[in-house]
């Protein structure tokens, strides 16, 4: 039924229970996991050039923070019965655009994500991520609520 799966996280504990969600399906439906990971701070070349920090420096940092990040995932899925495979992205950008540019770079068939709801003014009107991406998806979004 779904072949490729993408779950966005930002390892907040409300993406890692979508995730965890986003596994049990990867399993169930035998798909390939794509857990994204996006980051804002990632410097373009252009930006290590004009940067007092040397661009091996930066690079450097950008390749400890994937590190990082795919050994926190790994750690979170390690308890899970019968771990299958998943493919581990980290990219630049806003969340709703990385979320909708590697789903359709991926055919995603779904797109699994956690959310917190409404909770700060900018989300009454700017909406979530969560809202963002099920506006602009190419496929169904299913979006895991925080539990209480």
């Amino acid at each position: 039924m779904y072949k490729t799966i993408l779950c966005p996280t930002d390892i907040s504990p409300r993406s890692i229970y979508a995730m965890k969600s986003a596994f049990a399906l990867s399993v169930k439906f035998n798909s390939k996991l794509y857990i994204l990971n996006s980051q804002v701070n990632l410097n373009s070349p252009e930006e290590r050039l004009m940067s007092r920090i040397s661009v091996k420096t930066r690079m450097d940092e950008n390749k400890e923070l994937a590190e990082n990040i795919k050994a926190r995932i790994s750690e979170i899925l390690s308890d899970l019965d019968g771990l299958g495979k998943y493919e581990f992205l980290l990219r630049e950008g806003t969340a709703e655009k990385v979320i909708i540019n590697v789903a359709t770079e991926l055919n995603a068939d779904l797109i699994v994500m956690g959310t917190n709801g409404t909770d700060q003014i900018s989300d009454y009107f700017l909406g979530t991520t969560a809202s963002n991406v099920i506006k602009s998806a190419n496929c169904p979004v299913l979006v895991i609520p925080t539990l209480k």
